[in-house]
């Protein structure tokens, strides 16, 4: 599980200061990237407050990617505490996904894998 980790901190399009795409086209900057902190793996700001994304959170949202597609519903099934509390993780998700260039999204907010 640990190859999206991997990816994201090999990936030179993923650093601090790059702006994730987001469906909306809000701004939404990389503050940092802790590679050894499970819980405060990325942090971002959406301009009036940093929030952070775990190593757990990026897991599984890649391993229900691999397999159908990455849904606003899962999220918040299998992540109901940041769901609530930092609800943009979600399409900061989906945008590092759409960044590594392994996922788009379509209508309906739902993120799926690019055909190769």
């Amino acid at each position: 599980m640990e190859e999206i980790i991997q990816m994201i901190l090999e990936n030179p399009n993923i650093n601090v200061g790059i702006n994730i795409p987001k469906p909306e086209n809000r701004p939404c900057i990389i503050i940092c990237i802790q590679e050894n902190n499970e819980n405060c793996f990325l942090k971002y700001s959406t301009g009036n407050s940093g929030k952070i994304v775990s190593k757990a959170e990026f897991r599984g949202a890649y391993k229900v990617l691999e397999t159908c597609c990455f849904t606003k519903k899962w999220y918040t099934e299998n992540f109901p505490k940041q769901s609530k509390n930092k609800s943009c993780n979600y399409t900061t998700i989906g945008g590092i996904f759409i960044l590594l260039g392994i996922a788009e999204y379509i209508p309906k907010g739902k993120y799926r894998l690019r055909k190769q």
